[in-house]
C-alpha cells in the first residue's frame, strides 16, 4: 500500500513542489508492505483510520465567526452538537467511529461528525447497579454533626461515662481547665490494694536485710584474710633485712682487708728502696 506524501499534502490544501530530505524523496513514494496474515496483534491493520482528519473536522465545525452585517441573518446560530468519543480514562479515543472512511479517501472524504451515530449508552440495569454500588460504598462512612462556634452543641460539655471512671471533657474552643476525675472504688478493693502494698513493702525490707548481711559477711572475711597475709609477710621481711645486713658487713670487711694489704705492700716497697740508697728511676714513656 504505497503512501504518496505529495498527493496527501496537496489534498490537505498545501501547494508547491516542496523540498525532500533525500534525493528522490518527492518523486518516489514510500512503499509499505501490506500485511495479509493475521499473525501478531490486531486484524486488518492495513486499513487505517484518519484520526487527525476526523478530529480537525470536528473542531472546525465548532468554530463560528459572526460579522456585524450578519447579525440579523444569523440571529439564531446553528447549535451543532459536537461530541467526540472518549475512553474510560477521559482522553479522546483514536478508534474508528461507527461510520468511518478508508485510508485511500483520506482528505477528500473526511467523515462527518454529525452523521456518526452516538456511542452506546448504559442501560437502565447497568445504571441501577452503578448507583447501588455507590450507595453501598458511601453507606459505610459515618457522618456526625458539624460543630461550629455558634452551634448549640459547642457550648454543652460532652461527658464520657465509663464503668468506674467519669471524665468531664470541656467544650471545644473553651479554656482548657483541670480535668475532674471521679473514681468509684469499693471498700473491698481498697483493702485488697492496701494489703498488696504492705506485702510488697515487707518483701522489699527482707531482701534489703539479706543483702546487707551478705555484704557484712564478705567484708569480714576479706579483713581476716588480709590480716593473715600481713602477719605471714612480717617475719619474711625481717629475715630478709637481717640477711642484707650480714651481706653488707661481709663486703665492708673484705674491702677493709684489701685496703690494708695494699698499704702494707706500698710501705714495704718504700722501706726497701731507702735501704739500698738508690733513687727510684722513672721509666720513660715511649713516644707514640
Amino acid at each position: 500500500m504505497p503512501l504518496d506524501g505529495h498527493s496527501y499534502l496537496v489534498a490537505q490544501g498545501w501547494t508547491g513542489s516542496g523540498t525532500g530530505l533525500r534525493q528522490g524523496a518527492i518523486s518516489r513514494p514510500l512503499v509499505i508492505p501490506q500485511k495479509k496474515s493475521l499473525a501478531g496483534l490486531g486484524k486488518e491493520r492495513d486499513e487505517a483510520f484518519p484520526f487527525w482528519d476526523h478530529l480537525f473536522s470536528a473542531a472546525s465545525k465548532s468554530i463560528q465567526i459572526h460579522l456585524s452585517s450578519d447579525e440579523d441573518s444569523d440571529a439564531e446560530p446553528n447549535a451543532a452538537n459536537v461530541s467526540l468519543k472518549r475512553t474510560s480514562t477521559g482522553i479522546l479515543s483514536n478508534r474508528r467511529p461507527a461510520i468511518g472512511a478508508p485510508a485511500e479517501s483520506s482528505g477528500s472524504t473526511t467523515p462527518d461528525i454529525g452523521d456518526a451515530s452516538p456511542g452506546p449508552r448504559l442501560s437502565l440495569l447497568a445504571t441501577a447497579k452503578r448507583e447501588a454500588a455507590k450507595r453501598g460504598l458511601y453507606s459505610r462512612f459515618f457522618r456526625g454533626p458539624v460543630i461550629g462556634p455558634d452551634s448549640p452543641l459547642a457550648s454543652e460539655p460532652v461527658i464520657v461515662v465509663a464503668p468506674d471512671v467519669d471524665v468531664l471533657i470541656p467544650p471545644p474552643g473553651g479554656e482548657a481547665g483541670p480535668s475532674k476525675k471521679k473514681r468509684k472504688v469499693s471498700s473491698e478493693g481498697e483493702d485488697e490494694r492496701r494489703e498488696r502494698k504492705r506485702l510488697r513493702r515487707e518483701r522489699k525490707e527482707v531482701d534489703k536485710a539479706e543483702r546487707k548481711a551478705e555484704k557484712k559477711a564478705l567484708d569480714k572475711a576479706e579483713r581476716n584474710s588480709e590480716g593473715k597475709h600481713r602477719r605471714k609477710r612480717k617475719p619474711e621481711a625481717e629475715e630478709g633485712k637481717e640477711g642484707t645486713d650480714d651481706k653488707e658487713s661481709e663486703e665492708s670487711d673484705k674491702a677493709r682487708r684489701k685496703r690494708e694489704r695494699k698499704e702494707k705492700r706500698s710501705s714495704e716497697a718504700t722501706n726497701s728502696a731507702e735501704a739500698e740508697g738508690e733513687p727510684k728511676r722513672k721509666r720513660k714513656r715511649p713516644i707514640e
